[in-house]
């Protein structure tokens, strides 16, 4: 890549864009929005609709659930990307006939107590994704944001999580796609991103050795600079 593209983020499930803060304000040089995960989940066009407001070709950044969504995306409309940054990424949440991911009983039992004891869920939550490197601070960042999203809303994501299924279609992904995990995520396993760096063609994959499933939140430099050296 030659000129800094646009760059639409998508956070993850709980989250609102501010996750995305510390990596936008390492990139001063580019022209960053932000599209919520809900918006996205609820009007299929909407990233179609963001990134067809320039007439340049974007780069797409999701995370976690926001990586599925954009992937999603970047199947669909290759022509409008220029590329597609995947953080903490699948083509498919749960385990699946062989595909590593996480467990589908653990996101059912999840969604159960989401109704009955949403802060338990999101505290709980906040934990696993923030290990192992995450504070007090920055788990009380994410839980602000969380409160933000009403029961019916976050079930709604986690429905999305159960449902998505992208692992046929990534053999198509005709995007330049880069991938980036942290070796200690305990919500993907990161072998679920090595399966789709393996399918998706011409993908890479740069692994955080020390790094978990928060990386907006618990490495924001080191996903600054790897898009920036990936749009250079």
């Amino acid at each position: 890549m030659t000129e800094k593209p646009p760059i639409l983020f998508i956070p993850g499930w709980g989250a609102t864009g501010q996750a995305w803060d510390g990596v936008r304000n390492e990139l001063p040089g580019s022209c960053t929005h932000v599209l919520g995960w809900i918006e996205a989940l609820r009007d299929e066009s909407a990233i179609a609709a963001a990134l067809s407001s320039r007439s340049e070709p974007w780069l797409l950044v999701g995370w976690s659930l926001g990586a599925l969504l954009a992937l999603r995306a970047a199947l669909k409309l290759p022509a409008l990307l220029r590329g597609l940054v995947l953080v903490s990424g699948t083509a498919r949440m749960c385990a699946d006939q062989g595909y590593p991911g996480a467990d589908p009983r653990a996101l059912r039992a999840m969604r159960a107590r989401l109704s009955r004891d949403p802060e338990r869920v999101l505290s709980d939550f906040a934990g696993a994704c923030l290990a192992p490197d995450g504070d007090e601070a920055l788990r009380a960042h994410y839980l602000d944001q969380a409160r933000r999203f009403s029961a019916a809303e976050l079930t709604q994501g986690l429905d999305a999580l159960a449902r998505l299924n992208l692992r046929a279609q990534a053999a198509t992904l005709a995007v330049p796609t880069l991938l980036i995990h942290g070796k200690r995520d305990a919500i993907i396993p990161v072998e679920s991103a090595r399966a789709l760096a393996e399918q998706a063609p011409g993908a890479s994959l740069e692994i955080l050795e020390h790094r978990g499933h928060a990386l907006p939140f618990t490495a924001p430099l080191d996903l600054a600079r790897l898009i920036r050296n990936f749009t250079a």
